[in-house]
């Protein structure tokens, strides 16, 4: 063999050495890349697990919190009916309890019933509007209480003293709803009362 072949040879063979190295390179780089993206897979899907467990947490908080809160706010009016059944049937404490309430001690045995009975009823209204403005009560279920609120608990006799006496120990947010209810009550009182002036000024209408 002359030197010539067997340097064509020998350059074939380094060749033939080149191209499996290159081949292995590619095939050790591609290997390395997929394993990369299957780690970044997988920490985002840690991630994403974590974001996941962090809501459920949350979710779980909030709920145990909503819970806390109705079983306090079901204690407190619970705790509040005994308070007002005290006052009702044991004059000596309600004498003392309501010393500085104003005319509180001039009315009867039966009005002193209904101006506690407006605490307790006005008491229970109060966590509920709160509940309403922090959304944990349906929209739809609070027409029916405001409605029975203006309507009935609004118009009761005492309710301006009493409001005007125990307003201050409410929370400002529904101090300034029951405010805001009570105007618009007394505005359309006295729409009513000018018509009602009106109609009888004028007379019933009659026809030709």
């Amino acid at each position: 063999m002359t030197f010539d072949q067997i340097l064509a040879v020998f350059q074939a063979f380094v060749s033939t050495i080149t191209a499996i190295v290159l081949v292995a390179t590619l095939i050790f780089v591609g290997i390395q890349a997929q394993a990369t993206r299957n780690q970044v897979a997988f920490i985002q899907q840690q991630v994403e697990d974590t974001h996941n467990q962090v809501a459920l947490i949350q979710q779980q908080t909030n709920i145990i919190k909503n819970s806390a809160e109705a079983t306090l706010s079901t204690n407190f009016v619970g705790y509040f009916k005994d308070i007002n059944d005290s006052l009702v049937n044991k004059p000596h404490i309600d004498k003392a309890f309501n010393k500085k309430t104003k005319y509180y001690n001039t009315l009867s045995r039966k009005k002193r019933e209904i101006y506690n009975f407006l605490g307790l009823v006005i008491s229970l209204y109060e966590p509920l509007y709160l509940y309403f403005l922090e959304g944990q009560l349906r929209s739809e279920e609070w027409p029916a209480w405001e409605r029975w609120l203006v309507e009935r608990v609004l118009n009761m006799d005492l309710f301006n003293l009493f409001w005007e006496n125990e307003s201050q120990f409410f929370e400002k947010a529904f101090t300034d709803y029951i405010n805001s209810k009570i105007k618009s009550q007394a505005k359309n009182k006295t729409k009513k009362g000018v018509f009602y002036r009106i109609k009888h000024l004028i007379g019933p209408s009659r026809s030709t």
